[in-house]
């Protein structure tokens, strides 16, 4: 891995994260199933955008 691009959310780094429409860890059980990735991102591009 190359650590001067890779691991973590740094300006002129890569990174691939999802931005989700709640916030999985306090949402209910039951809600989860209804969470949608609002923004995806790969090797630091929008790849998905709601």
């Amino acid at each position: 891995m190359r650590r001067k691009e890779r691991g973590s959310l740094t300006v002129g780094k890569l990174a691939d994260f999802v931005v989700l429409s709640r916030d999985i860890l306090r949402a209910a059980p039951q809600d989860i199933p209804g969470t949608i990735a609002e923004t995806v991102v790969v090797g630091g591009d929008i790849v998905h955008q709601r």
